[in-house]
């Protein structure tokens, strides 16, 4: 009688260890799907889908205060990679977005939106707060030590205000208007629809 009622307590106490494991796999594949899903792999910052998620969201929600909606892109890339080829390219990539999220606060997001183009959001951000971000982090990517190559990596940026926009489409095409009028005024620098800075 003891036996069994030991037996029955060591079966079910070994039934509730597996099924805890099999539920603790289960979520830890669905928090890497989930990662999966969101972040870019190469750089390991928000995808295009995850990011524009965010903005849509910032838009949609009354209660939030204004923020910022900004495009980067990496000047010259395509040179990058053609000079020193598309593995050296990659680590451009990454130490990008490495010495970005360095140098952002912890309110702001940033996201991989294709290529060598980055969208940023900032919030609660004044223009000289985009300032200070803008210039540490071109400093950071001022002389990058990649490959026994030292590379000066500059960027364009271009930012508006949400507050100046019903949505986040018109946001981001305005913000867009003004990084290639960073690139078209002679790259490297930070144009807002203020002017540049």
């Amino acid at each position: 009688m003891i036996l069994n009622y030991i037996l029955g307590v060591a079966t079910l106490t070994l039934l509730l260890l597996i099924l805890f494991i099999l539920f603790w796999r289960k979520r830890k594949r669905a928090s890497h799907f989930e990662y999966i899903a969101s972040y870019d792999q190469l750089t390991q910052v928000l995808n295009r889908r995850a990011i524009n998620k965010i903005a849509e969201e910032k838009f949609k929600s009354s209660n939030l205060s204004d923020f910022v909606v900004a495009i980067a892109d990496i000047d010259f890339f395509k040179a990058i990679n053609d000079t020193y080829g598309h593995n050296i390219g990659d680590e451009v990539l990454k130490q990008f977005a490495l010495c970005a999220k360095s140098v952002m606060r912890k309110s702001d997001y940033l996201g991989r939106w294709g290529g060598e183009e980055w969208l940023l959001l900032f919030s609660d951000a004044k223009p000289q707060d985009l300032k200070d971000f803008y210039s540490r982090l071109q400093k950071s990517l001022s002389a990058l030590e990649i490959d026994n190559h030292t590379l000066k990596i500059t960027f364009s940026m271009g930012a508006v205000s949400s507050s100046q926009y019903s949505n986040f489409a018109d946001a981001l095409n305005e913000a867009d208007k003004l990084l290639y009028k960073a690139k078209n005024n002679g790259r490297n620098r930070l144009v807002t629809s203020n002017g540049e800075i």
